[in-house]
């Protein structure tokens, strides 16, 4: 058993927070809120150091780049939502702010995720001498198509684009159990790890 006393404290954390598994008790509850709390303290603390402190505040302290000012005046404003009389104000940076966000994923992203998948998708049906292949782009053809169809809603589905659009609900349920698999994976590697801690660092029975 180690002597160490952050490996006792991090063993008292992790059983803490395992034993929601049985029941909600306090101990979790207080450990949840003492997650939350560092979390916010964490990225308060990297977001001023990293972000506020180099780009606003020792520009405003160096007197040469007074434009940041006018960011500074934006963010203010946001924070006129919590008043009833100017909570208008608080719409023209949220405008500015969305519309920066569209026109950079628009310039910035438009190649890569639109042109260059759309290109990914467009593959021959045949391939000669590659019956896999040939299959293959099959596949991903007529999911793409059928997905596609699924979500569109201009024009009532019946008849056969009903059944085409049942294709497209099916490649997603494989997808959709498919990322859910992986999260699973994930979430069973993270559980391993601590269940190696408390059985070889807490413990230490070097399993």
């Amino acid at each position: 058993m180690s002597n160490d006393i952050w490996v006792w404290i991090g063993a008292i954390l992790t059983l803490g927070t395992y034993s929601v598994l049985y029941k909600d008790n306090p101990v979790y509850r207080v450990l949840e809120a003492l997650f939350v709390a560092i979390l916010a303290g964490h990225s308060v603390v990297i977001n001023w150091f990293n972000f506020q402190k180099p780009t606003i505040v020792n520009r405003l302290g160096e007197g040469k780049e007074l434009i940041v000012v006018i960011p500074l005046l934006l963010a203010a404003l946001m924070y006129f939502r919590y008043s009833r009389k100017f909570a208008w104000l608080a719409r023209y940076p949220m405008a500015f702010l969305m519309g920066i966000g569209a026109a950079y994923v628009l310039t910035k992203n438009l190649k890569p995720m639109f042109l260059t998948q759309a290109r990914a998708t467009m593959l021959p049906l045949w391939v000669p001498g590659d019956f896999g292949a040939t299959i293959n782009n099959w596949v991903v053809v007529l999911g793409v198509a059928s997905v596609l169809t699924y979500f569109f809603f201009t024009v009532k589905k019946t008849g056969p684009v009903h059944g085409f659009s049942r294709i497209g609900r099916i490649y997603l349920m494989i997808a959709f159990g498919a990322l859910f698999a992986d999260t699973v994976l994930g979430r069973v590697s993270v559980t391993l790890v601590r269940f190696q801690f408390l059985l070889n660092d807490w413990l230490g029975l070097g399993i």
